[in-house]
């Protein structure tokens, strides 16, 4: 007869969310937000890469094509630039079937775009120090997304209940 001494070993509990030896599988749920959350990282990156290309085209266009001031040219593409990127953040980059109406995310959106200018000037300013302008100014853009997309994902383009999907 078995004896506690000579019985087979009882099998480990099975964990909740995990194997015998306590290593966790993420649920299915935290891999559909990392997805999530990696997908709007790339689309975040091709909008901002968008907006820089129309921002550029319209400077381009207005001041070099048709001899309009350069501060009016800048300020013309940097609103266009802008007003393509709330749209297809809206709509691509963050599009969630719970938005809210448009009016609040669009002063989201300009409030996200004025903290970062604040934050991205002086960088442009402190990099230039030490590096060339056009470098500086891709370095401080790049210091300035993670503040940017954050905002965006868990604040402006939120959907009802969590952040944009």
């Amino acid at each position: 007869p078995a004896t506690p001494s000579n019985a087979p070993p009882a099998a480990a509990p099975r964990r909740r969310n995990g194997g015998r030896h306590g290593t966790r599988r993420p649920s299915v749920t935290m891999t559909r937000v990392r997805r999530s959350a990696t997908q709007q990282a790339w689309r975040y990156v091709i909008v901002g890469l968008a907006n820089a290309g129309l921002t550029f085209l319209v400077i381009w266009l207005l001041h070099r094509q048709f001899g309009v001031a350069l501060w009016f040219a800048s300020a013309a593409g940097y609103a266009l630039g802008a007003l393509q990127g709330f749209l297809l953040s809206r709509g691509w980059s963050f599009a969630n079937p719970n938005h809210h109406a448009v009016a609040p995310q669009a002063l989201g959106f300009i409030a996200v775009n004025i903290l970062c200018m604040l934050l991205f000037s002086p960088a442009v300013v402190l990099f230039a120090r030490v590096l060339p302008l056009p470098v500086a100014s891709v370095v401080a853009a790049i210091a300035v997304m993670p503040v940017s997309f954050g905002l965006y994902r868990w604040v402006v383009f939120r959907g009802r209940g969590g952040p944009a999907n």
